[in-house]
């Protein structure tokens, strides 16, 4: 990431990567950018650390950690947790209230949560060992601090207890700081800032420069204008997707809206019929009598969308003062948006008397007050047989038409993406070229089509239906005789239905998508475990076959277990894992990657795409699992209960490879594996061919057995493991 920190008002715009050479600003350095009565109060944030009752120890001793500090404790005493360290004035505005005891007040002294008080067996006055694991090879926000402070020890006296069900704790700058002050490459540095200046936005932008952002109640409160803030890169093609998708929700809203209400003004134009034909014979011109439809529509669009607006505003007012009181509700809302939605309610009440206030400007008055109870909306006879045949082959050509959009739009080619010439734009936005143009035609074709055809398909039905039962005939009569008020209806229900109906295709598309694009660890019915903190791979062994017996003693109905190991990222001097080498078919330039399709193995076509739109399954699991390398033999694959995990063993068993990428076996049904290091360009060293077997959804990317790692050099230093256990029960 360079220079300036793009941040937003509320702080970093998402996860960002440091550079582990950067050394940040002290606390002198950034004193500069800051107002000269304000103080910098810094603070400390450890990643999971571990904790465990120490009786025998002297408080406020720091040492080497061995595993030795650790063996033959039993597990369920050890506490996993994040330590803070601040100075008093600093522990004073972060120590959340106390239960008991007091707050730290020596270099020994430590405040815990209750949860981790219950962990560990301590109370006050009690001492506790923390303990810092080794460095799994894993970064966060708070950079190096896990690699800086690893495989160090520091014993304390609890003098306090914040209630809480989430471990913590929190001491003066005893442990971390000095570490970080000894190797501060990489570790990110928090600080409070308290004084009676606020911190401004065109602060915190200078602050950005130096690679520092800035969260401050000042700028919260005063939220900058929108000119002030970074600018974001945006995709064309998402832009014109956005706006062309955003019209057509707003017209079929629109049409939804006319449908429902414009029937309401047919029926009011005809109780009004013969105080309109009076005024017409008064004199009053037909535009008169139009616009005394259109202002009444107008206004009563004006009052619900008032009454709509404000109703609105109270109840997201309400809202924010129950359950978010903090905020500052509706700080930042524009003074013309509840303006906007009042002018569209107003519009579409308007739009909604047009077709009312053309029959009454149609209307003779004579005939208006001779005809009794005959529906004013009664159009006449029924469409003559020229028209509803023009209306039947226009509206079934241009239905065609649509079809033949939608149909060219799923076979339309992706645009073609050159790495060399452009940047690549944002993951996750829809395609450009044709598909976008086609979809659209298709949609607007498709309403103009189904409007033309509603007037005749409206007459069939209402022949069809006057050979019924009399209800039925009735029916039939009365949707004829009140043409005008049965087509917005009708249409209506149409919008409503095709909009169910298309958004419950989407929602079952979007989530069989999830489900093919997502990976999982085990199967319904099966269980993993795998340790929070790794410490080595005896310890997590131990613990996590505690954790089984655990789970047995409870009742749950786990019937057995399986281990399996993934690979840790622990040393430049040590391979980072194992690696693919893709065939050549397979092969993408620079900033790009092989499509979804091809990966699942749905197409035998390889698609290069923009990376970031490729597969990416990832790795999701509540505990650090190392790289997306997993170790393990035909007996743990087995147990993780997915589908083709009994092929996929006998594979791994013959020293094969299992992988969830299917553009990574060639068409002979191998895959070409072998090691990556950190310090090399080359992508895999001493590549090996060996049979593959593609098991989709599988959450390691590569999948060996232990003898097959050993075969393709991950020994000795390189074998450092993190384990992790399957667990098989009996229910679902």
């Amino acid at each position: 990431m360079e220079a300036p920190f793009r941040q937003v008002p509320e702080g970093a715009p998402g996860p960002w990567m440091d550079s582990l050479e950067t050394v940040p600003l002290t606390a002198d350095e950034l004193a500069d950018y800051l107002p000269g009565r304000d103080r910098l109060l810094q603070f400390w944030d450890s990643e999971d650390l571990l904790a465990l009752a120490d009786a025998d120890a002297e408080p406020g001793v720091s040492t080497t950690a061995t595993e030795a500090d650790l063996r033959g404790v039993d597990s369920g005493a050890i506490g996993t947790f994040t330590l803070r360290e601040a100075d008093t004035e600093g522990l004073d505005l972060l120590l959340p209230p106390l239960t008991a005891g007091a707050a730290p007040a020596d270099d020994a002294d430590v405040v815990i949560t209750t949860a981790l008080a219950e962990r560990t067996g301590v109370d006050v006055g009690e001492t506790l060992a923390l303990i810092a694991p080794p460095f799994s090879g894993g970064y966060s926000t708070n950079g190096r601090i896990a690699e800086v402070l690893q495989d160090s020890r520091r014993t304390y006296r609890v003098t306090g207890l914040v209630d809480a069900d989430d471990a913590r704790a929190w001491a003066l700058p005893t442990w971390l700081a000095p570490a970080v002050q000894d190797d501060p490459a990489g570790v990110d540095t928090h600080f409070l800032v308290t004084g009676p200046d606020p911190v401004t936005w065109e602060t915190a932008k200078q602050l950005n420069g130096e690679m520092a952002f800035a969260v401050s109640r000042h700028v919260l409160t005063n939220y900058p204008e929108a000119s002030e803030l970074y600018p974001v890169a945006v995709s064309a093609d998402y832009v014109v997707t956005a706006l062309v998708m955003t019209v057509i929700a707003c017209a079929a809203a629109v049409g939804l809206l006319l449908g429902l209400i414009t029937p309401a003004f047919v029926v009011a134009a005809e109780q009004q019929r013969r105080t309109l034909a009076l005024a017409s014979a008064a004199g009053a011109a037909p535009r008169q009598l139009a616009r005394t439809i259109t202002l009444q529509g107008a206004a009563i669009g004006c009052l619900g969308g008032v009454l709509g607006a404000g109703g609105g505003l109270a109840a997201a007012w309400a809202a924010y003062r129950i359950f978010q009181p903090e905020v500052q509700a509706l700080a930042g809302l524009p003074w013309w948006l509840p303006a906007l939605a009042v002018a569209g309610a107003a519009l579409a009440g308007w739009l909604a008397t047009l077709a009312p206030a053309r029959r009454v400007v149609r209307m003779e008055p004579v005939e208006a007050l001779k005809r009794g109870n005959r529906p004013a909306d009664a159009s006449g006879p029924r469409l003559r047989g020229a028209g509803r045949r023009w209306r039947l082959l226009g509206g079934l050509v241009i239905l065609a038409a649509a079809i033949g959009c939608g149909l060219a739009s799923l076979r339309a080619p992706l645009p073609t993406y050159d790495a060399a010439a452009e940047i690549p734009p944002t993951p996750g936005l829809l395609p450009g070229g044709a598909v976008v143009p086609l979809l659209v035609a298709a949609l607007l074709l498709g309403a103009v089509g189904l409007f033309m055809l509603a007037p005749v398909v409206l007459d069939a039905a209402a022949r069809m239906l006057a050979k019924g039962p009399l209800a039925v005939r009735l029916a039939a009569r009365d949707v004829v005789a009140h043409r005008g008020r049965a087509l917005p209806v009708a249409g209506a229900i149409g919008v409503v239905t095709a909009l169910a109906c298309g958004q419950t295709v989407y929602l079952a598309s979007f989530a069989a998508n999830v489900k093919d694009t997502s990976t999982v660890l085990v199967a319904p019915g099966y269980l993993a475990l795998g340790p929070r903190v790794p410490v080595s791979e005896d310890f997590d062994a131990a613990v996590l076959a505690d954790g089984v017996r655990a789970l047995q003693q409870a009742g749950l109905p786990v019937t057995g277990s399986a281990p399996v190991r993934s690979v840790e990222l622990r040393s430049e001097s040590s391979p980072r894992s194992l690696a693919i080498e893709p065939p050549a078919a397979s092969r993408c330039p620079d900033f790009t990657e092989p499509d979804v399709a091809a990966a699942l193995g749905l197409t035998d076509t390889v698609t290069c795409v923009p990376e970031g739109q490729g597969y990416q399954p990832g790795i999701s699991a509540p505990w650090m699992m190392g790289d997306e390398v997993f170790v393990m033999d035909g007996d743990a694959l087995r147990a993780t209960g997915l589908d083709g995990a009994e092929e996929a063993a006998e594979v791994l068993e013959a020293g094969g490879v299992v992988v969830n990428n299917a553009t990574w076996i060639s068409t002979d049904g191998k895959v070409r594996v072998g090691l990556a290091y950190f310090s090399s360009s080359a992508a895999v060293h001493d590549p090996q061919s060996r049979d593959a077997y593609f098991l989709p959804r599988m959450t390691a990317s590569i999948t060996v057995s232990p003898t097959t790692a050993a075969e393709l050099g991950l020994t000795g230093a390189a074998a450092r493991y993190t384990s992790v256990r399957w667990c098989s029960c009996r229910g679902r």
